[in-house]
């Protein structure tokens, strides 16, 4: 299983999506700890078992999303820069992306060279 599954099988375990916080995954992951908690299901030793495994698998979910959470948010990123990319006006956006990083490098230049000026 690659990263991306990973990413996918644990958030569908917590029951969360990709645009997750902390804040969120710590709820998701509390709420899904007294759903599945084994001391609900102290009557029935099979849904007990069943409740156990589920724990650790979230636990584990939890785990792995909480020390991944950059990656995934970068997975996200990444996401939309290919879905990005399939637009038909990708030449364009290019150009416009240069002038704004042109644009935003001149400005940065003209303040640092105001700033040496009055110093």
């Amino acid at each position: 299983m690659d990263f991306k599954e990973k990413v996918e099988h644990y958030l569908s375990i917590l029951e969360v999506d990709r645009n997750i916080t902390i804040k969120d995954l710590k709820k998701a992951y509390k709420q899904q700890l007294k759903v599945w908690h084994p001391d609900r299901f102290m009557s029935d030793k099979e849904l007990q078992n069943k409740a156990n495994d589920k724990t650790a698998e979230i636990n584990n979910a939890y785990k792995f999303l909480k020390e991944n959470l950059e990656y995934i948010i970068d997975l996200e990123d990444e996401n939309i820069i290919e879905n990005d990319n399939l637009t038909d006006d990708n030449e364009d956006n290019q150009k416009n992306r240069k002038n704004e990083q042109y644009h935003i490098i001149k400005l940065l230049f003209l303040f640092l060279l105001i700033l040496f000026l009055f110093m």
